[in-house]
């Protein structure tokens, strides 16, 4: 083959990552994939020391992979070790594994390790093989590794951070260190020092910091913090420390999550204070205590605006929790806060009000860059009424006039102000669940609360969604910012195209031009793609173009944008654009706003090849149409069904949905019926009759779906012009002489019976077409009138051959024998059979057994939906 664009195939394989079905797929399908879809498949690899793991993953069959397939090593660049254990007390994997060993200096090109422990007790970094450790402490030295995180690690030494040349990430969850690492600190634990005498006695170890030089330490970009209190303030001193081996001056992603209640706030602001220079995503998520009595005072330090006052904890213990300033914070962009948690797991206590002190803290927001707030704060008690008026805790809905004010003012750039309120406290509690009076009053609240943020209101950033307590926010928002790439979407009403080449100023060939446009909605600016610009390739492989655009088919505007893309893919995404066709001839009050049958009338008569490309066509009618949208109905049908030679499938029916019939008061797990109003078939014009009735006698249908239609005459379901079809799909069908009385109705059947048999020279046995799939879901009646014709010698279709039967009953039956006459008549070849029945009143239901002749019958359901 030629030579594939080597942006293509990027792009391709780049839209594939993370499907490994497909990226399989396409090694196989062309040899040049091979390699990149190989490096896609092995970036990232999953080591789960278990006994009851996937084997798919297991480590021992990736290390035989490694040796004999050695330049699969230089494709893993992402490894994460998961110590998994089922038993408490029970030894790690890790203890006397040799993969690990052998493995880790094969895996030269590694840009971020994981070493995780998601047992029920945490792995302690001694109880691994002391082989292990080594590799692991060489592997952290590699000079292109720059991501390191911790999970659940007990006993963490810090030198494993002292010799990675270029880290740039780094996460510790719920992780512990050293004692001898610690041993410094511990004599300080009753009596605190001030932090200048604290920074010198927890500087870094001589042998921590031999080897580094200040300007040669690794510049940190993101820092992930969720440690207990104690192990977070020695983690912030010794990191801050000017001897420490990390540099945080260039932190662009903090988040710091804290795991028990914090009464010292200044090891967060220290963190704050050295990264303010670069810092752009803050998230922090304190814990206060159930008794916290905090009160905003103004301080005459301007480094502390304002604090929570003392509170007293005991008769005689009285704690103050240091303040967090972020107005030094000039580059932020994201700021999210998680606050209130505690107290909502004693519904008993009076819950403490974070609202002031979050007001102010976000009202000293000084970035210009400033782009998105969330809040997760517990005002479910104060919007719910809970708090008595007047009371400390009650909701300061002035203050927040005061932000809306302050944030219009000093962030302009502000897109997204979402307050998440928390209601984990009341799910516990049924009474609370009842009570109207405190949803209205949480409905004035939240009415009132949006009133006074009216600026942002008005901007249409300002977002007031309901959240767990327990959740936190999602890390793969706030670490990845992914670009926006895109080059086209389903254009809407008030669109305007905007030629990519010109607007976004990008080169290339005049003649491709036309293959990328961007569409913009009017009123919003037009942002760049970050792509390059696609050259017309001129010999893709066919079966990578089949590939590609078979796992496409059903995204309709990703078809539209491959058309744009290349020429050559224009032909197989129309054939999946327009395999599937709806014409709705429903009455419309503006038909200029919805008119797809003129347009797909008009596609056929201009470009007549788009008709072989249609194979299934839904034909969607009401009841009650008036007579300009039936002869509107007869001018399409006219035209487009004879153009259409190359259908398979046709679906005719289905009206309009009126008012539910069933009782205002719904019982869960039981649907409600919702009534169709049919549309008789002699409501339809002759002409489309007539239409219809040839195309039912096509040689390329092989399926026929009828739906709420009234009057079909059994002539049409003759079909002697069909000889392929498989598929019969009847859903709320009655025939002809069904709807009167009885005796009419044995009447007009014995002579409709009469009128449509042929004669028996004119019916062999060999001629009638054997069906695959019959769908019932008709009336008792109707039934009876199917399932006479269907087994009788005369009928052309022959359902002995069915191998999938569906029977629904939308009333209740009194006779289940014609059923019994269906079943028997495809007893031989019948693999699937469902049946769906309603029953009225009390019965017994009784199954005596199913007899399966040669194993033919493999599969069947019973369904009871509606119990009366």
């Amino acid at each position: 083959m030629n030579q594939l664009p080597q942006e293509l195939e990027d792009f391709i394989l780049q839209y594939l990552n993370g499907d490994p079905a497909s990226l399989k797929m396409s090694s196989l399908v062309c040899h040049r994939f091979a390699y990149t879809a190989r490096k896609y498949l092995f970036s990232t690899i999953v080591l789960e020391f278990s006994s009851y793991g996937d084997p798919q993953t297991l480590p021992a069959r990736f290390m035989h992979l490694l040796l004999s397939s050695p330049y699969i090593c230089d494709f893993v660049q992402n490894l994460s070790i998961i110590d998994n254990r089922y038993k408490i007390g029970g030894p790690t994997h890790l203890r006397f594994d040799t993969i690990l060993p052998t493995c880790l200096p094969l895996l030269r090109n590694l840009r971020r390790v994981a070493v995780e422990s998601m047992t029920l007790t945490s792995l302690m970094w001694n109880a691994m093989s002391q082989d292990v450790q080594l590799a692991l402490e060489e592997t952290f030295r590699s000079p292109l590794l720059v991501s390191i995180s911790f999970y659940r690690i007990l006993d963490l030494p810090l030198a494993l951070l002292s010799g990675c040349p270029s880290l740039q990430s780094l996460s510790l969850k719920l992780v512990t260190f050293r004692k001898e690492d610690m041993a410094l600190k511990e004599g300080n634990s009753e009596n605190r020092q001030p932090r200048l005498e604290l920074d010198a006695e927890i500087s870094p170890s001589p042998s921590q910091a031999l080897s580094i030089k200040p300007e040669c330490r690794p510049q940190l970009t993101s820092l992930l913090l969720m440690l207990s209190d104690p192990l977070f303030n020695f983690f912030a001193t010794w990191v801050t420390n000017h001897l420490s081996p990390l540099d945080i001056s260039r932190v662009r992603r903090l988040s710091v999550s804290m795991t028990m209640e914090y009464y010292d706030h200044g090891n967060v602001w220290t963190l704050l204070s050295a990264t303010a220079s670069s810092l752009e995503v803050f998230c922090f998520s304190p814990v206060f205590g159930v008794y916290s009595a905090m009160v905003v005072v103004t301080a005459a330090d301007p480094l502390r605006p304002f604090h929570f006052a003392p509170h007293t904890v005991g008769s005689s213990n009285t704690i103050a929790i240091n303040p967090i300033d972020i107005s030094t914070l000039h580059h932020l962009r994201i700021l999210r806060l998680r606050l209130g948690m505690i107290q909502t797991l004693f519904r008993n206590r009076a819950p403490t009000n974070f609202s002031p002190w979050v007001l102010k803290l976000i009202a000293r927001l000084n970035s210009e860059h400033m782009e998105e707030i969330s809040l997760k704060i517990d005002l479910a008690h104060q919007l719910r009424g809970r708090v008595p008026q007047g009371s400390q805790n009650n909701s300061d809905l002035e203050s927040w006039a005061a932000l809306d004010s302050a944030l219009a003012e000093n962030c302009p750039s502000l897109r997204n102000f979402t307050i998440y309120i928390l209601q984990d406290w009341d799910l516990g509690s049924s009474t609370d669940l009842l009570d109207d009076d405190a949803a209205e009053s949480e409905m004035r609240q939240l009415s009132s609360l949006r009133n006074q943020l009216s600026t942002l209101a008005n901007r249409g950033v300002l977002h007031i969604k309901a959240a767990h307590c327990m959740s936190l926010f999602s890390s793969s928002v706030l670490f990845k910012h992914p670009p926006s790439v895109c080059f086209g979407y389903e254009v809407p009403a008030d669109a305007k195209y905007y030629d990519a080449w010109t607007h976004c100023g990008l080169t290339g060939d005049a003649q491709a031009r036309h293959y990328i446009r961007i569409f913009c909605v009017s009123g919003l600016p037009l942002v760049a793609p970050e792509f390059l610009a696609i050259m017309p390739c001129e010999a893709l492989p066919v079966e990578l173009e089949q590939h590609i655009l078979s796992y496409l088919k059903d995204d309709i505007p990703s078809l539209r944008a491959c058309s744009l893309t290349c020429r050559r893919w224009v032909y197989s995404t129309q054939r999946y654009l327009f395999a599937r066709i709806l014409l709705d001839f429903r009455h419309v009050l503006f038909p200029s706003q919805a008119d797809p049958p003129d347009r797909f009338c008009q596609l056929l008569l201009s470009c007549p090849r788009i008709s072989a490309y249609v194979k299934e066509l839904s034909i969607v009618i009401s009841h009650g149409m008036e007579d300009q949208d039936l002869r509107r109905l007869t001018d399409i049908l006219q035209v487009c069904l004879p153009l259409l030679g190359h259908l398979r499938g046709i679906n005719l029916g289905r009206g309009t949905s009126s008012s539910v019939i069933s009782g205002s008061t719904s019982i869960p797990g039981i649907r409600k019926k919702v009534y169709i109003w049919p549309v008789s078939w002699h409501f339809l014009p002759s002409v489309v009759r007539g239409e219809l009735s040839t195309t039912f006698r096509s040689h390329s249908l092989v399926n026929i779906r009828l739906a709420h239609m009234r009057g079909v005459p059994l002539s049409v379901l003759a079909l002697a012009g069909c000889p392929r079809l498989e598929g019969l799909f009847l859903e709320d069908v009655t025939f002809d002489g069904v709807l009167a009385d009885s005796s009419q109705v044995q009447a007009e059947r014995a002579m409709a019976m009469a009128q449509m048999r042929p004669s028996k020279d004119a019916v062999l046995q060999g001629q009638r077409r054997p069906l695959k799939t019959l769908r019932l879901a008709l009336s008792e009646p109707a039934l009876q009138t199917f399932a006479q014709w269907a087994t009788s010698l005369e009928c052309p279709l022959d359902i002995s051959t069915v191998e999938h039967l569906s029977v629904t009953m939308i009333k209740q039956y009194a006779d289940h024998g014609w059923i019994n006459a269906l079943l028997d008549e495809c007893a031989d070849s019948l693999r699937t059979f469902c049946c769906r029945i309603e029953i009225q009143g009390k019965y017994n239901i009784l199954i005596a057994g199913i007899l399966s002749h040669d194993d033919v019958l493999l599969t069947m359901m019973i369904i009871l939906p509606y119990l009366h």
